[in-house]
């Protein structure tokens, strides 16, 4: 008899995982059991609040923005606060 070597376990070989929720329930219920009283259960990330997409969103953009983009920005809310100055001060006036 010839010494044959073991053949290397080819990957591909092996079915793709399983992605269904049932499978993913049935292995969280499984490490639940007598055998491993103290076992903790796994920790899933909560929602985001509408309120948290809503300022990770605008970060986004803020970092995305071009120094043109910036410097328009800070010149339209100069004006705009300018203006808004200009009718309270005419609004006083009045009364």
């Amino acid at each position: 008899m010839t010494y044959q070597p073991q053949e290397l376990m080819d990957f591909m070989d092996l079915p793709p995982p399983s992605r269904s929720k049932v499978h993913m329930e049935a292995q969280v219920s499984a490490a639940f059991t007598s055998s491993n009283p103290f076992a903790e259960p796994p920790i899933f990330a909560t929602a985001k609040s509408k309120a948290q997409k809503q300022r990770e969103y605008r970060q986004r953009i803020a970092a995305s923005r071009t120094p043109a983009q910036l410097i328009a920005e800070r010149n339209s809310n100069a004006e705009r606060q300018r203006n808004c100055r200009l009718r309270q001060a005419a609004n006083s006036k009045k009364l």
